[in-house]
Protein backbone atom coordinates (compact mmCIF):
# COMPACT_ATOMS: atom_id res chain seq x y z
CA UNK A 1 0.00 0.00 0.00
CA UNK A 2 1.18 3.70 -0.63
CA UNK A 3 1.45 6.18 1.73
CA UNK A 4 0.79 9.73 0.28
CA UNK A 5 3.51 11.99 2.16
CA UNK A 6 2.38 15.55 1.86
CA UNK A 7 6.08 16.82 2.32
CA UNK A 8 7.74 14.41 -0.43
CA UNK A 9 4.77 14.76 -3.24
CA UNK A 10 4.05 18.82 -2.40
CA UNK A 11 6.90 20.49 -0.80
CA UNK A 12 5.22 23.70 -0.57
CA UNK A 13 2.49 21.88 1.48
CA UNK A 14 5.68 20.74 3.81
CA UNK A 15 6.95 23.45 4.16
CA UNK A 16 4.09 25.45 5.10
CA UNK A 17 2.85 23.10 7.41
CA UNK A 18 6.71 23.72 9.32
CA UNK A 19 6.19 26.89 9.68
CA UNK A 20 2.66 26.50 10.93
CA UNK A 21 4.24 24.49 13.56
CA UNK A 22 6.92 26.55 14.14
CA UNK A 23 4.58 29.53 14.54
CA UNK A 24 2.11 28.32 17.24
CA UNK A 25 4.61 26.45 19.92
CA UNK A 26 6.07 30.10 20.53
CA UNK A 27 4.16 30.97 23.55
CA UNK A 28 4.51 35.11 22.41
CA UNK A 29 2.42 34.18 19.27
CA UNK A 30 -0.78 33.92 21.59
CA UNK A 31 0.25 36.56 23.89
CA UNK A 32 0.51 39.13 20.44
CA UNK A 33 -2.93 37.86 18.91
CA UNK A 34 -4.48 38.20 22.04
CA UNK A 35 -2.96 41.73 22.99
CA UNK A 36 -3.90 42.65 19.40
CA UNK A 37 -7.41 41.91 19.59
CA UNK A 38 -7.48 43.97 23.23
CA UNK A 39 -6.00 46.59 22.21
CA UNK A 40 -8.48 47.12 19.37
CA UNK A 41 -11.84 46.52 21.49
CA UNK A 42 -10.34 48.35 24.22
CA UNK A 43 -10.39 51.80 22.92
CA UNK A 44 -12.52 52.30 20.79
CA UNK A 45 -15.99 52.48 23.50
CA UNK A 46 -14.40 55.24 24.48
CA UNK A 47 -13.56 56.84 21.28
CA UNK A 48 -17.13 56.62 20.51
CA UNK A 49 -18.49 58.07 23.80
CA UNK A 50 -16.64 60.86 23.29
CA UNK A 51 -18.08 62.21 19.92
CA UNK A 52 -20.96 61.56 20.94
CA UNK A 53 -20.54 63.37 23.90
CA UNK A 54 -18.81 66.17 21.87
CA UNK A 55 -21.78 66.08 19.84
CA UNK A 56 -23.93 66.52 23.02
CA UNK A 57 -22.11 69.48 24.65
CA UNK A 58 -21.81 71.19 21.98
CA UNK A 59 -25.60 70.53 20.17
CA UNK A 60 -24.03 68.99 17.06
CA UNK A 61 -25.93 66.04 15.39
CA UNK A 62 -22.66 65.04 13.23
CA UNK A 63 -23.13 61.11 12.25
CA UNK A 64 -19.73 59.13 12.68
CA UNK A 65 -19.12 56.12 10.33
CA UNK A 66 -18.21 52.98 13.33
CA UNK A 67 -15.59 52.05 10.74
CA UNK A 68 -14.14 55.45 10.52
CA UNK A 69 -14.01 55.60 14.03
CA UNK A 70 -12.29 51.93 14.77
CA UNK A 71 -9.82 52.85 11.97
CA UNK A 72 -8.20 56.01 13.77
CA UNK A 73 -8.12 54.54 17.69
CA UNK A 74 -5.67 51.83 18.60
CA UNK A 75 -4.95 50.85 14.90
CA UNK A 76 -1.23 51.65 14.50
CA UNK A 77 -0.63 50.53 18.14
CA UNK A 78 -2.25 46.87 17.10
CA UNK A 79 -0.61 47.40 13.85
CA UNK A 80 3.05 47.42 15.64
CA UNK A 81 1.92 44.52 17.58
CA UNK A 82 0.69 42.06 14.18
CA UNK A 83 4.63 43.61 12.70
CA UNK A 84 6.26 42.06 15.38
CA UNK A 85 4.06 38.73 15.39
CA UNK A 86 4.96 38.51 11.52
CA UNK A 87 8.60 39.63 11.95
CA UNK A 88 9.73 36.84 14.64
CA UNK A 89 9.13 33.93 11.88
CA UNK A 90 12.19 35.32 10.73
CA UNK A 91 14.29 37.38 13.56
CA UNK A 92 13.56 34.25 15.92
CA UNK A 93 15.23 32.05 13.30
CA UNK A 94 18.42 34.53 12.80
CA UNK A 95 18.56 35.15 16.53
CA UNK A 96 19.03 31.84 17.62
CA UNK A 97 20.70 30.56 14.26
CA UNK A 98 17.73 27.69 13.76
CA UNK A 99 17.65 29.22 10.14
CA UNK A 100 20.53 27.07 9.14
CA UNK A 101 18.84 24.33 10.27
CA UNK A 102 15.12 25.74 7.83
CA UNK A 103 17.51 25.81 5.15
CA UNK A 104 18.59 22.81 4.79
CA UNK A 105 15.59 21.66 4.95
CA UNK A 106 14.15 24.01 2.42
CA UNK A 107 16.84 24.90 0.93
CA UNK A 108 14.91 26.92 -1.89
CA UNK A 109 14.65 30.32 -1.17
CA UNK A 110 11.32 31.18 -2.26
CA UNK A 111 9.47 28.16 -1.61
CA UNK A 112 10.55 29.09 2.15
CA UNK A 113 9.55 33.06 1.92
CA UNK A 114 6.26 31.65 0.40
CA UNK A 115 5.81 29.40 2.73
CA UNK A 116 6.31 31.64 5.66
CA UNK A 117 3.83 34.31 3.57
CA UNK A 118 1.27 31.70 3.64
CA UNK A 119 1.11 30.96 7.23
CA UNK A 120 1.29 34.54 8.71
CA UNK A 121 -1.08 35.68 5.74
CA UNK A 122 -3.75 33.02 6.65
CA UNK A 123 -3.05 33.69 10.78
CA UNK A 124 -3.58 37.61 10.11
CA UNK A 125 -6.17 37.51 7.36
CA UNK A 126 -8.64 35.90 10.59
CA UNK A 127 -6.98 38.21 13.19
CA UNK A 128 -7.92 40.93 10.72
CA UNK A 129 -11.64 40.27 10.69
CA UNK A 130 -11.60 39.75 14.58
CA UNK A 131 -9.65 42.95 15.38
CA UNK A 132 -12.26 44.94 12.62
CA UNK A 133 -15.38 43.51 15.10
CA UNK A 134 -14.11 44.10 18.18
CA UNK A 135 -13.57 47.30 17.10
CA UNK A 136 -16.58 48.26 15.04
CA UNK A 137 -19.26 46.74 16.88
CA UNK A 138 -18.18 48.84 20.10
CA UNK A 139 -17.79 51.77 18.78
CA UNK A 140 -20.63 51.57 16.86
CA UNK A 141 -22.95 50.95 20.65
CA UNK A 142 -20.98 53.96 21.97
CA UNK A 143 -21.97 56.07 19.22
CA UNK A 144 -25.36 55.50 19.64
CA UNK A 145 -27.64 57.72 17.72
CA UNK A 146 -24.68 59.33 16.62
CA UNK A 147 -23.74 56.52 14.50
CA UNK A 148 -24.02 56.24 10.66
CA UNK A 149 -24.65 52.44 9.96
CA UNK A 150 -24.28 51.47 6.76
CA UNK A 151 -23.96 47.71 6.59
CA UNK A 152 -22.45 47.42 3.42
CA UNK A 153 -19.84 50.55 4.18
CA UNK A 154 -19.04 48.63 7.77
CA UNK A 155 -18.79 45.18 5.49
CA UNK A 156 -16.33 46.52 3.14
CA UNK A 157 -14.52 48.46 6.07
CA UNK A 158 -14.33 45.06 8.01
CA UNK A 159 -12.88 43.15 4.92
CA UNK A 160 -10.47 45.61 4.52
CA UNK A 161 -8.99 46.04 7.52
CA UNK A 162 -8.98 42.77 7.40
CA UNK A 163 -7.01 42.67 4.05
CA UNK A 164 -4.78 45.43 4.99
CA UNK A 165 -3.83 43.88 8.35
CA UNK A 166 -2.93 40.47 6.27
CA UNK A 167 -0.76 42.88 3.19
CA UNK A 168 1.15 43.86 6.14
CA UNK A 169 2.12 41.63 8.18
CA UNK A 170 3.53 39.57 4.70
CA UNK A 171 5.15 42.80 3.64
CA UNK A 172 7.17 42.74 7.59
CA UNK A 173 8.19 39.51 6.96
CA UNK A 174 10.14 40.36 4.31
CA UNK A 175 11.68 43.13 5.74
CA UNK A 176 12.85 41.33 8.44
CA UNK A 177 14.71 38.89 5.93
CA UNK A 178 16.24 41.89 4.36
CA UNK A 179 17.60 43.27 8.03
CA UNK A 180 17.26 39.95 10.22
CA UNK A 181 17.71 42.17 13.58
CA UNK A 182 14.47 41.95 15.63
CA UNK A 183 14.69 45.77 16.96
CA UNK A 184 16.00 47.44 13.59
CA UNK A 185 12.69 45.61 12.30
CA UNK A 186 10.46 46.59 14.40
CA UNK A 187 11.63 50.31 14.08
CA UNK A 188 11.64 50.21 10.78
CA UNK A 189 8.29 48.88 10.73
CA UNK A 190 7.35 51.80 12.61
CA UNK A 191 9.10 54.34 10.56
CA UNK A 192 7.29 52.89 7.60
CA UNK A 193 3.56 53.36 9.39
CA UNK A 194 4.86 56.58 10.81
CA UNK A 195 6.67 58.97 8.56
CA UNK A 196 4.55 58.79 5.73
CA UNK A 197 1.53 60.30 8.14
CA UNK A 198 4.01 63.24 8.57
CA UNK A 199 4.75 63.58 5.30
CA UNK A 200 0.99 64.19 4.65
CA UNK A 201 0.34 66.38 7.76
CA UNK A 202 4.01 68.80 5.83
CA UNK A 203 1.58 69.87 3.52
CA UNK A 204 4.46 70.50 1.58
CA UNK A 205 3.02 69.27 -2.15
CA UNK A 206 5.59 66.48 -3.33
CA UNK A 207 5.88 65.11 0.30
CA UNK A 208 2.40 64.82 0.28
CA UNK A 209 2.17 63.57 -3.42
CA UNK A 210 5.11 60.74 -2.34
CA UNK A 211 3.58 59.90 0.69
CA UNK A 212 0.10 58.80 -1.31
CA UNK A 213 1.97 56.24 -2.55
CA UNK A 214 3.87 54.14 0.53
CA UNK A 215 2.05 51.35 1.81
CA UNK A 216 0.58 52.69 5.06
CA UNK A 217 -1.02 55.83 3.51
CA UNK A 218 -1.84 53.49 0.18
CA UNK A 219 -3.84 50.64 2.89
CA UNK A 220 -5.47 53.15 5.12
CA UNK A 221 -6.90 54.79 1.98
CA UNK A 222 -8.18 51.25 1.06
CA UNK A 223 -9.83 51.23 5.01
CA UNK A 224 -11.60 54.47 4.60
CA UNK A 225 -13.00 53.54 0.96
CA UNK A 226 -14.36 56.59 -0.13
CA UNK A 227 -11.86 59.54 1.89
CA UNK A 228 -8.63 59.35 0.03
CA UNK A 229 -6.99 61.20 -2.74
CA UNK A 230 -7.80 57.56 -5.23
CA UNK A 231 -10.55 55.00 -5.10
CA UNK A 232 -9.86 52.60 -2.14
CA UNK A 233 -9.23 49.31 -4.61
CA UNK A 234 -6.10 51.79 -6.46
CA UNK A 235 -4.65 52.15 -1.75
CA UNK A 236 -4.80 48.10 -2.27
CA UNK A 237 -3.24 47.70 -5.52
CA UNK A 238 -0.21 50.30 -3.88
CA UNK A 239 -0.14 48.00 -0.70
CA UNK A 240 0.06 44.65 -2.53
CA UNK A 241 2.96 46.13 -4.88
CA UNK A 242 5.06 46.76 -2.16
CA UNK A 243 4.50 43.25 -0.84
CA UNK A 244 5.45 41.65 -4.22
CA UNK A 245 8.25 44.12 -4.43
CA UNK A 246 9.57 42.91 -0.97
CA UNK A 247 9.12 39.50 -1.62
CA UNK A 248 11.81 39.49 -4.86
CA UNK A 249 14.12 41.73 -2.71
CA UNK A 250 14.05 39.44 0.32
CA UNK A 251 14.54 36.48 -1.65
CA UNK A 252 17.27 38.25 -4.03
CA UNK A 253 19.33 39.39 -0.32
CA UNK A 254 18.35 35.64 1.00
CA UNK A 255 20.10 33.61 -2.29
CA UNK A 256 22.79 35.90 -2.40
CA UNK A 257 23.68 36.05 1.94
CA UNK A 258 24.39 32.85 3.75
CA UNK A 259 22.71 32.51 6.65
Amino acid sequence: MTTWNLSTQHPLIGAVAAEWTKLWTVRSTRWLVCGSVLLMAAPAPSAGLTLANNNEADGLHTLYKPGDVAGGTAFYMVQLMVAALAMLMMTAEYGTGSIRSTLQWVPDRGRLLLAKSVVIGAVTLVMGFVIAVVGVLPADLSLGRYSDVQPGRVACQVAAIAVYICLSSVFTVYLATLIRSAPATLTTAFLVMAVPAVMQASGIPPLVWTSQYTPAIGGRNFIMIDTGPYPAPVGSAVQLAWVVGGFFAARLVLDRRDA
